[in-house]
């Protein structure tokens, strides 16, 4: 299953021994000899690693970004695709094909019009009625209905991109560019990812074909934009996680320190879940000394909209307006005065009729106490004497 390792590797499993164990075990799935060779544990030990993989495989990812990598982040997703399909990296690709083992991708790609990669084989025609082509010939009707289906739910797309100075994006979402590019501005690059078959719903798509894997497995894209001819640097990525028939995105790259002139850049459309349907097309951007550039013409209207006042100015006009009202001029300032003159002394007549008031109200409530108190009749030696009784 394994190959020998190199000296440093040896001494690398040596020391950790389950690492050499993991490794034998992902050979094992990648060349599709698990079920066959395997004891019930190790199965059991290899649906655990590959359930784990994926978080794994995101951290790997991460990694190659964070060091700004294009080839080992290219690398990583090619390990990914490998993974998820079971293909060891020598394996031929139409092995992700229902029905076809080594038998049937041998024969499709050697002799007289043999397809050697997945792209081929989806655009041979047919040898029969039954769908049949190059490698299929011992496959029943019901096997071949089954690669038909596949071959028409594979996300085949059509990659365009445009690149300049954005100007604008209209209601349609089409982009529009300057004339130019200076050296200094903001390249921007318009993505469409298109199917080509584009006639199945958008609700039917996004599951990957992967029954060698025990997880569902996600179609999913990355962008990645190079250096023409270089993949040491890595200059922006989009990861697209998007279902859909047409997808578009906007990548944007700075291109302050450049000089003017031509420079190429790669953009690669990598699928993290099929081997051989990845896509790949060169940009050239022309970049010239921005003393050059000729000021592009203001149209009135706007000239007029950046004069206007803005919301702030109205809302500062509209409080002044309402600080004038609350402390007007000095006709109104005496108004003002007078009216607070007046109900001062009202205030003050109010009150001098309340204190009168509680003042009749205590002298009636002291005769109504006298008025109350109890007399007592006391004889003293035949002399009558009064006292209150308290």
């Amino acid at each position: 299953i394994v190959k020998k390792p190199a000296h440093n590797t040896l001494n690398f499993f040596k020391r950790w021994p389950q690492h050499d164990k993991v490794n034998i075990l992902i050979h094992a799935h990648m060349n599709r000899l698990a079920a066959d060779n395997l004891s019930p544990a190790l199965l059991g030990d290899l649906d655990t690693i590959l359930r784990k993989a994926p978080n794994l495989i995101e951290a790997m990812r991460d990694t190659a970004k964070g060091t700004g990598n294009l080839r080992m982040l290219h690398r990583v997703l090619q390990f990914q695709q490998h993974l998820y399909q079971a293909l060891y990296f020598t394996s031929s690709p139409l092995l992700q094909l229902p029905h076809f083992g080594v038998t049937e991708a041998k024969h499709a790609s050697s002799g007289k019009g043999n397809y050697r990669t997945l792209l081929q084989f989806i655009e041979a025609k047919a040898l029969d009625d039954k769908g049949r082509k190059k490698g299929m010939a011992n496959m029943t009707d019901e096997h071949c209905a089954d690669v038909e289906v596949l071959c028409k739910y594979l996300p085949l797309v059509d990659f365009d991109v445009q690149a300049g100075c954005l100007d604008y994006e209209d209601d349609d979402k089409k982009v529009h560019f300057d004339e130019v590019c200076a050296a200094g501005d903001i390249l921007t690059f318009y993505i469409e990812i298109k199917r080509q078959n584009d006639k199945i719903p958008d609700s039917e798509l996004g599951i990957a074909h992967a029954p060698f894997y025990p997880l569902f497995v996600e179609e999913e894209w990355f962008i990645t934009l190079g250096k023409a001819g270089n993949e040491e640097n890595l200059f922006s990525v989009v990861e697209v996680k998007e279902h859909e028939n047409v997808i578009r995105h906007k990548m944007q790259l700075p291109t302050r320190g450049l000089k003017p002139g031509t420079y190429d850049f790669d953009l690669y459309l990598t699928s993290t879940c099929y081997v051989g349907l990845d896509k790949k097309t060169t940009v050239k951007v022309d970049l010239v000394d921005p003393k050059t550039v000729k000021p592009a013409e203001v149209h009135p209207e706007d000239i007029e909209a950046e004069n206007a006042p803005s919301l702030f100015d109205l809302l500062q006009e509209g409080g002044e307006e309402d600080e004038d009202s609350d402390f007007g001029s000095d006709d109104e300032d005496g108004n003002t005065k007078k009216k607070i003159a007046l109900k001062k002394d009202a205030d003050e007549k109010d009150k001098k009729v309340e204190e009168q008031d509680k003042s009749d109200e205590q002298v009636a409530d002291e005769e109504v106490d006298s008025d109350d108190d109890l007399v007592a009749v006391e004889l003293v030696d035949g002399v009558p004497e009064t006292k209150k009784n308290k």
